[in-house]
Parts: structure tokens; sequence; C-alpha cells
């Protein structure tokens, strides 16, 4: 693992993460997070973050927006205080395990799959090919 999954798989940090982040609460924590991943992203260039495929898995397993990131799928999901923080390490337990088990490209594909049954296309999937072409549909009463 590298330094972010090491930091949230940590018993210490899992313990009292406001020692690390100033909070427990999530509303405050989640910017420490995003601050991290993004310090271990840009450290590691071309490289994906060790949190690859957590939004889709979360985007499943939730079946709320596709169109925001895993820090934001948990806040909608449990709020913005200590039990949401609770609630992320829980659901990264199962979303590791679903890894090692079933491998990350299996999450990937079964997401695409998701879509596929939800919204008849791929929206938010990496798989997806181009981007889809969107045509607004004119008001016929102001197209003349």
């Amino acid at each position: 693992m590298g330094a972010l999954l090491d930091t949230l798989t940590a018993d210490h940090f899992r313990k009292r993460p406001a020692m690390y982040a100033g909070s427990a609460r999530f509303t405050e924590l989640r910017w420490w997070l995003r601050g991290l991943e993004y310090g271990c992203t840009e450290s590691n260039p071309g490289e994906p973050s060790e949190l690859d495929g957590f939004r889709e898995w979360l985007h499943m397993r939730f079946d709320g927006p596709g169109n925001v990131d895993w820090v934001s799928l948990i806040d909608l999901q449990f709020g913005h205080e200590a039990e949401a923080t609770s609630k992320l390490f829980e659901l990264l337990d199962e979303f590791l395990e679903d890894v090692a088990t079933n491998g990350k490209d299996k999450i990937l594909q079964d997401h695409a799959n998701y879509e596929r049954r939800r919204y008849e296309g791929l929206a938010s999937s990496r798989l997806r090919k181009e981007r889809p072409k969107w045509t607004p549909k004119l008001n016929p009463e102001r197209a003349g």
C-alpha cells in the first residue's frame, strides 16, 4: 500500500482522526482526505489514485448520483458528523476486500453494466469510449 491507504487503514488514524486532521467530523475530515489524496497522486504522476474505483463502487452501492466524487457520496449518504467518518472506514474495508477478491477491473466493469441498466448508456463510467453527444431539445414555440 501507499501513503494514502496506509493512513486510512491504520488503527491509530481510525481511532483518533482528529489528531491528524483537526476533527473527526466528516465535514472537516473530507478536505484533509482530499488534500492527502491529491498530494499522493501528485507525488506519483501517471499512477492512479490508491482509491481508484472507490467512487464507482460507492455509486453502485448507494445508487447515488454519478457526477460526484467518493467524498461527496459518503457525505450525501451519511452527513457531516463523526458517524460518516466511521462509515467511511467500514466502507473502505469492504471496498478493499472486494478489490482483493474480484479485482478493480471487475468493479469498473460492474459499474459500466450498472450505468447501462440505470441510464441506458454509460454516463460517468471510465469504460465509455467517447463523450456522449448531447443535442438540446428545442422548444417548438421558440424554434421558429
